[in-house]
């Protein structure tokens, strides 16, 4: 024999419900925005900085080819009895040069970390993937069977609600006799 339940409080349930589905459009929209900060760091590691230490160096390179240039022109005109300080143009070369070995460092390094950036984001990619198959799944059938228990105990409810109803009287076939005088 079973026992009436007394269902009193659906809402709690529907409130679960509710706050599942929004975990886990949070969920969905934190890896999203993940996923599009990792696309804006690959892209600014491996397309702008590139091309940026890239186009430093043919910057430096032209500039050290000036400097060179600029040096070499005192020299020969010192050569022909002019008086020429040779100091700024040669520390002019100098820096040019450290610049350009800057600009090449710095392109190596660019090059160096491109690895282990791809690297990390598999490793990433690969701890989250349980994540993102149980938000496409999991999640969907979870929601689905609190829909499902929400609606089974609303009819119970209702049910409950309702009065009971006895069965109308059953007409009687016997005639009853009527006094007649």
């Amino acid at each position: 024999m079973s026992l009436p339940v007394d269902v009193r409080a659906i809402q709690p349930l529907r409130d679960v419900h509710a706050a599942y589905g929004r975990f886990a459009e949070d969920v969905r929209n934190a890896l999203a925005a993940t996923e599009m900060e990792i696309t804006r760091i690959v892209s600014w590691l491996t397309q702008e900085r590139r091309m940026y230490w890239q186009a430093e160096i043919h910057r430096c390179r032209d500039q050290l080819a000036q400097a060179k240039s600029e040096l070499f022109r005192k020299r020969t005109s010192q050569m022909f009895g002019n008086e020429a300080n040779l100091s700024e143009p040669r520390e002019h070369v100098r820096d040019m040069t450290r610049r350009l070995e800057r600009a090449e460092k710095m392109l190596e390094r660019v090059r160096k970390w491109v690895g282990p950036l791809q690297h990390a984001i598999q490793q990433y990619r690969a701890a989250v993937q349980p994540l993102s198959d149980a938000l496409e799944s999991d999640v969907r059938h979870t929601l689905a069977r609190l829909d499902r228990m929400i609606a089974a105990l609303e009819q119970y409810a209702a049910e409950l609600a309702q009065p009971l109803q006895s069965p109308p009287p059953a007409a009687s076939t016997k005639s009853t006799p009527t006094p007649e005088s």
